[in-house]
C-alpha cells in the first residue's frame, strides 16, 4: 500500500516523510472508515502504524552510524588532504630528481631536482620531451624496463644520464611501476640520484685501496725480506757470538800467557787489570798492582814521564817509545806501546798498553861515566864537559867532527846521560839513503802513499818517542827535507808522507856532520835558518891524531867490546911496542880505524897477545877520505863534478890548515888555479 521513496536530504528530511506517511494512513483510515471501513483495513492501519515506529527506530540507528561514518571521512579527508600537501613538498624540495611518466614515456610529473639533473631551466623544457631521451645508453634503458615490469619495481640501478648540454651524469635509479584500475602497467614513477661524485669518491676510494694492496703486498714482501735477514743476522751473530766466546778464551790464552807485560788503565791511570807475567815481573799480586799509578809502582821520575805519555795517549794518540825504569831496584828497558781504548760511541776511557822487556837486547858500544873519566886528553875532557852540560838539558846539539872521530858516540853519551835516557836512541846517516826516501825513514809513511806502500811505516822521529834522535850527516839533507825538518823543530809535529792527520812527539834532536856547516850556508847548500836551529849548542869531537893520550884507554874499551861479541873466554892483551906503534900513527880514519885495526889483529891473532904487524905509519896531516855518489845521480853530472872538486878542495885545505899554496901543491895545480876553482864554486 504504501511505498518508500529514495531518500537523499538530510535525517530530518527523510522523518518528515514519514510522518507525512503516516498522517496520509490516518487520513485514509478515517476516510475508510466513514466508508464503512472494514475491520481488515484498520488492523492494516494498525500494522502500518506499528511498522512505521519500527522503521524509526531502525532509521535513527543508522542515521547514527552514517553520521559516524561521515565523520570518520570528513577526518580522513583532511588527513588525506595533510598528506597530499606533504608529498608535494617533500616532491618538489627533493634534491634527487623525481619523474612520473606513461609506459610510454611522456613525462607526466617531474620535480625541480630532476630539472637541475638533465641541465635544464624549466619544467617545461623537461615535460615537452620523452624519458628515454636523456639516457645515454638506452641498453640498459631497456634492461632496467623489463626488470621493473618484472617485478614491479628495481632499485639501486646506475645509468648515466645525458644532460641538455650533451655531457653525462652517473645517477641510481630507483623505478616502481603504476597500476590502473584493471592492475596493468600505466606508468612508471622514478627516483634519480646523481652518484658523480659518489663514483668518484669511491673511483679514488677503490684506487686508494688498490694501492694500498699493492703497498701491503710490497710491505709484506719487505717484512718477508726482512724476516730473512734478520733470521740471517740472528744466525750470523749466533755465529760471530760463538765466535766471541773463542775469541775471548783465546784471548785470555793469550794474555794469561804472555811473556809480555799487558795492562790495562782508566782514565784516571790507575791500573784496572794487569797479566800474570806482569805481576811476576813485579813481585806484587796483581790484585796490589790493580788501584794503584806508575808513580806507586816504578818511583816519581818515571811515574812522571809515563804519566805525561798517558795523557797524550787520553788525547788520541797511540805511543810506542823505549823506556827505563826501576824494577825491584834495577833498570829494565821497556819497549812500550799504548793505544787508547774507546767504548761504542768513540769516546776515550781509557788505555791499553804492552811493555816487552828488552834490558837483554844488545847495544852498540858506547861510553858511560866509569871510562870518560879514563880519558887523559885535555881535547877529549873539554868535548865531555860540554856534553855534560847538554846532557843537563834538551837543548838541540850540534855536534862536529872528522868522519870516523866518534860523533855519534858522543850523542850517545849525552843521551844516556840524560833524563831521557830511559827512552830509546836512534841514529840515522843521512848521507846514506836517497833523497826520495829520506822523508820517509825520518817520517814515516801511509799505506798506499807511493808504490811498494803497502802498509803503514813509522819513521824514526816517530820510533824515538821519548828519547833521542841523532841525524848524522845532516849537511847531505836535501833542500826540501831541510824545510819539513825545520818545520818538525819548530812545532815538534808532523804529517807522515801520503798522511793527513798532524801527529806530535816528544823527541830530542841531536845532528852531526862533518863539514863546516856555516861554509855550507854560504854557499846556499844549507839552509840558513835550519843552521841557526840546530846550532844551539855546538860540540866539537877532536881527530884521534888530538887526543893520542886516549888511545890506552880506547884499545882497552874496543878488545873488551871485541871479546864479548866474539865470546872469546881468554883476555886480550897488546905488547908495550905495539901500544907505542899505535900512539905513533896519525889515525887519519880516527878511532873507527882503531876499531878496524884492533879487530883485525884479533882475527889474525892466535893467541891472547894481539898482533899489529899490519900497521904502518903514515905522514902526521895525512887525511884519508871516501866520496861517494849514486847512479842515476839525483841531479846533473855538472852538479856532481862541482861538488866532488868542491870536496877535494875543502880536503886540500883542512889538511894545510887554509894554507892555499900548501893545498894547491897537494892538488897538483897552481895556487892562481886553485883560485880561480874556489871563485867559480863561490868558496871563498
Amino acid at each position: 500500500m504504501f511505498a518508500m521513496t529514495n531518500v537523499d536530504g538530510p535525517t530530518s528530511t527523510f522523518r518528515d516523510h514519514l510522518r507525512s506517511l503516516c498522517e496520509k494512513a490516518d487520513r485514509l483510515a478515517a476516510h475508510t472508515a466513514a466508508r464503512r471501513m472494514t475491520e481488515e483495513v484498520r488492523e492494516m492501519v494498525s500494522d502500518i502504524h506499528h511498522l512505521v515506529k519500527v522503521c524509526e527506530r531502525e532509521w535513527s540507528k543508522a542515521v547514527e552510524i552514517f553520521e559516524a561514518e561521515i565523520r570518520e571521512l570528513r577526518l580522513e579527508n583532511e588527513m588525506l588532504k595533510a598528506k597530499g600537501s606533504l608529498h608535494e613538498s617533500v616532491f618538489e624540495d627533493s634534491d634527487d630528481g623525481i619523474v612520473i611518466t606513461t609506459k610510454a614515456g611522456n613525462f607526466l610529473a617531474v620535480n625541480q631536482g630532476f630539472v637541475h639533473l638533465v641541465g635544464c631551466r624549466t619544467k617545461q623544457e623537461v615535460l615537452a620531451g620523452k624519458i628515454q631521451d636523456f639516457y645515454a645508453n638506452p641498453r640498459q634503458r631497456v634492461q632496467m624496463r623489463r626488470k621493473v615490469d618484472r617485478s614491479g619495481v628495481a632499485t639501486n640501478f646506475e645509468l648515466k644520464l645525458r644532460r641538455i648540454d650533451g655531457s653525462e651524469v652517473d645517477t641510481l635509479h630507483t623505478i616502481n611501476v603504476r597500476l590502473d584500475r584493471d592492475g596493468r602497467v600505466s606508468g612508471y614513477q622514478g627516483i634519480m640520484r646523481d652518484i658523480t661524485e659518489q663514483k668518484l669518491a669511491r673511483k679514488a676510494l677503490q684506487e686508494a685501496r688498490d694501492e694500498l694492496q699493492i703497498r701491503v703486498q710490497e710491505r709484506t714482501a719487505e717484512l718477508a725480506e726482512a724476516n730473512a735477514r734478520l733470521k740471517a743476522e740472528i744466525a750470523e751473530r749466533a755465529r760471530a757470538q760463538e765466535a766471541l766466546i773463542l775469541s775471548e778464551e783465546r784471548i785470555r790464552a793469550i794474555f794469561e800467557a804472555a811473556t809480555e807485560c799487558i795492562f790495562i788503565k782508566n782514565r784516571s791511570l790507575k791500573y784496572t787489570l794487569v797479566n800474570p807475567y806482569m805481576a811476576n815481573l813485579l813481585e806484587m799480586p796483581a790484585s796490589d798492582i790493580i788501584g794503584r799509578v806508575d808513580e806507586e809502582l816504578f818511583g816519581h821520575e818515571a811515574g812522571q814521564h809515563l804519566r805525561q805519555v798517558d795523557q797524550r795517549v787520553l788525547a788520541g794518540e797511540t805511543i810506542e817509545e823505549e823506556h827505563t825504569r826501576p824494577v825491584k831496584g834495577l833498570p829494565t828497558t821497556f819497549l812500550d806501546v799504548r793505544s787508547p781504548i774507546r767504548d761504542s760511541k768513540g769516546q776515550i776511557i781509557g788505555i791499553c798498553g804492552i811493555s816487552r822487556n828488552i834490558t837483554d837486547r844488545n847495544r852498540i858500544f858506547s861510553l858511560n861515566e866509569g871510562m870518560a873519566d879514563e880519558y887523559l886528553s885535555p881535547a877529549m875532557r873539554a868535548s865531555l864537559a860540554r856534553a855534560s852540560v847538554a846532557a843537563n838539558s834538551d837543548l838541540t846539539v850540534l855536534i862536529e867532527g872528522e868522519s870516523g872521530s866518534g860523533k855519534d858516540y858522543l850523542a850517545r853519551y849525552i843521551h844516556n846521560n840524560s833524563r831521557r835516557s830511559g827512552g830509546p836512541f836512534y841514529a840515522i846517516n843521512c848521507a846514506a839513503i836517497t833523497e826520495g826516501l829520506a822523508e820517509s825513514e825520518l817520517f814515516g809513511h801511509e799505506a798506499g802513499a807511493y808504490t811498494g806502500a803497502i802498509r803503514r811505516k813509522r819513521g824514526l822521529v816517530e820510533l824515538a818517542e821519548g828519547g833521542t834522535l841523532l841525524l848524522n850527516e845532516i849537511g847531505e839533507l836535501s833542500p826540501p827535507i831541510q824545510a819539513k825538518l825545520l818545520t818538525f823543530l819548530d812545532t815538534f809535529s808532523f804529517t807522515r808522507v801520503g798522511g793527513e792527520k798532524n801527529v806530535t812527539v816528544n823527541v830530542r834532536i841531536m845532528a852531526a856532520t862533518n863539514r863546516d856547516l856555516s861554509q855550507a850556508v854560504s854557499r846556499g847548500e844549507f839552509r840558513r835558518d835550519l843552521f841557526f836551529r840546530l846550532n844551539v849548542y855546538r860540540i866539537r869531537v877532536p881527530p884521534l891524531r888530538e887526543r893520542l893520550a886516549d888511545i890506552p884507554v880506547l884499545t882497552r874499551q874496543i878488545v873488551g867490546q871485541l871479546a864479548r861479541e866474539l865470546r872469546l873466554t881468554a883476555e886480550l892483551d897488546i905488547r908495550p911496542e905495539d901500544m907505542e906503534k899505535l900512539m905513533q900513527y896519525s889515525w887519519p880514519g880516527n878511532v873507527r880505524e882503531l876499531k878496524n885495526v884492533l879487530e883485525r889483529s884479533v882475527m889474525l891473532s892466535e893467541g891472547p897477545s894481539l898482533r899489529l904487524d899490519s900497521l904502518e905509519p903514515a905522514e902526521p896531516n895525512e887525511i884519508e877520505s871516501t866520496w861517494g855518489v849514486g847512479f842515476p845521480p839525483s841531479s846533473s853530472i855538472t852538479s856532481v863534478i862541482e861538488k866532488l872538486r868542491r870536496h877535494f878542495i875543502d880536503l886540500a885545505l883542512q889538511r894545510t890548515d887554509g894554507n892555499k899554496c900548501a893545498a894547491a901543491r897537494i892538488l897538483g895545480i897552481s895556487r892562481y888555479a886553485l883560485k880561480r876553482q874556489m871563485k867559480a864554486l863561490k868558496m871563498e
